[in-house]
């Protein structure tokens, strides 16, 4: 293939997992991502069905030169998960997990969202600390750090990371770990996707008997997030307006009942 330019007939022969070009109907709808602002058209969008086929999707960057994006949920806020006129790498495809109980760890693909995981996982009793939003894709998530309500009491996401497979840049497949490439192990945990796409992670399982949670939160949050999609904005626009509306409604309505309805000689 030459470089900057793709054959769609040709990926599709090559790939078993999905390939989705402009034109198919589903197209639109795999390259929206959580921010409504950003509104990228990719060359193409492969989700590759197993780690053989991530390292041939980057392998076929390389070759065409075209930039990589790589999407695990959709919700970086920078937009990562998307290029325009691109390859979009979509994980969403691989979401296997092997739990084991007894050992208190789990082996999860990185398409699976936090919400899947968790309520999988949680069927056990067991939970691994995550976020605060059920689809966010546990790949970025992980890579980024891991904040949740669980930090106090077992750390973020990444102080429960045991392993990582990781596709590189050259497309090898490594095992990340203590003991295995430790410095690609200690860069990944927070150094975002600079360092390969991660495949799978295998994860430390904690105890939770019961929680206990605010209703409130999560309606408030949903709120947002309809504004969010109803107006195109981000979460973050939408709560800047929210909370804008509520700080200068009541200022507004204080000079109107001074000004308009009570009005004084103010020479």
């Amino acid at each position: 293939m030459a470089q900057g330019t793709i054959s769609i007939p040709d990926v599709r022969s090559a790939f078993t997992g999905r390939v989705i070009a402009p034109g198919d109907p589903e197209y639109d709808r795999a390259r929206s991502v959580h921010d409504g602002s950003v509104d990228r058209r990719p060359a193409v969008i492969i989700r590759p069905a197993d780690a053989a086929e991530v390292a041939r999707v980057v392998a076929l960057a390389r070759e065409t030169r075209l930039e990589l994006a790589v999407r695990s949920g959709g919700h970086s806020g920078a937009g990562h998960s998307v290029t325009e006129g691109g390859i979009v790498l979509d994980l969403s495809d691989m979401r296997a997990l092997d739990i084991d109980v007894e050992g208190r760890t789990a082996w999860a693909e990185t398409g699976l969202t936090a919400g899947e995981y968790t309520n999988t996982v949680g069927a056990h009793g067991l939970v691994t600390g995550f976020g605060d939003t059920g689809s966010v894709g546990i790949g970025g998530l992980t890579l980024g750090g891991g904040i949740g309500f669980l930090v106090r009491k077992h750390g973020m996401t990444i102080d429960n990371l045991l392993a990582a497979d990781v596709v590189t840049a050259d497309g090898e497949l490594l095992r990340a770990d203590e003991d295995n490439h430790p410095d690609l192990f200690w860069a990944i945990r927070g150094g975002g996707g600079n360092f390969g796409v991660a495949t799978r992670f295998r994860f430390r399982l904690r105890e939770l008997p019961s929680i206990v949670g605010l209703s409130r939160m999560s309606s408030f949050q949903s709120f947002l997030a309809a504004c969010a999609g109803s107006c195109g904005f981000s979460c973050w626009a939408a709560c800047f307006c929210v909370v804008s509306f509520f700080l200068y409604v009541p200022v507004v309505i204080v000079w109107l009942w001074d000004g308009l309805l009570w009005p004084r000689d103010r020479s």
